[in-house]
């Protein structure tokens, strides 16, 4: 057991290093362009909800990195970049989600009643993607309280844990 981490070997923290460094830079490459795509591109409501879902993927990409490195180490950045890194990860997906049942809303009214759905309202659109948002601050605002360090009983290193909502 001389070439482990926590009990994992050296190949695979090597194979699961790489792959999630292949993951992160296609995700974040991918998401930055299609942020740049929507932005150059004329306003549409697709368009904001397109940029929408790639802005909060590309958020959620670049806060997991923390996660990846206290992996390999202790938390950095202590007791509130823990708060906040979870916090925003939730708020990201969520964000995700709700997007996607948006745009998918927005295609149902499209293709039922396709001379009243309003192709280019960006101004609705606007409105709709601060609302996810703010619904998804919301949302996620109770792990504000719950995201703490927390020492792992075995290893005795300090991990960015959400212990008092276990497994809710």
């Amino acid at each position: 057991m001389e070439n482990t981490v926590e009990g994992i070997s050296l190949p695979l923290i090597v194979f699961g290093s790489s792959l999630y460094f292949v993951f992160f830079a296609l995700s974040s490459t991918g998401n930055f362009f299609v942020v740049i795509i929507c932005y150059r591109r004329r306003a549409s409501s697709l368009n904001w909800f397109i940029a929408n879902l790639a802005m909060a993927d590309l958020t959620f990409t670049l806060l997991s990195v923390l996660d990846a490195i206290s992996f390999f180490s202790l938390w950095v950045g202590g007791q509130l970049s823990c708060k906040i890194q979870g916090f925003f990860i939730s708020a990201c997906y969520t964000t995700s989600i709700m997007t996607l049942v948006v745009i998918t809303y927005e295609r149902v009214k499209a293709v039922v009643n396709p001379f009243n759905a309003r192709i280019f309202d960006s101004v609705s659109a606007s409105k709709k993607v601060i609302s996810l948002w703010v619904i998804s601050l919301a949302i996620g605002s109770p792990l504000l309280h719950a995201y703490a360090i927390v020492k792992d009983e075995e290893s005795h290193i300090a991990v960015c844990s959400n212990e008092p909502f276990g497994d809710l």
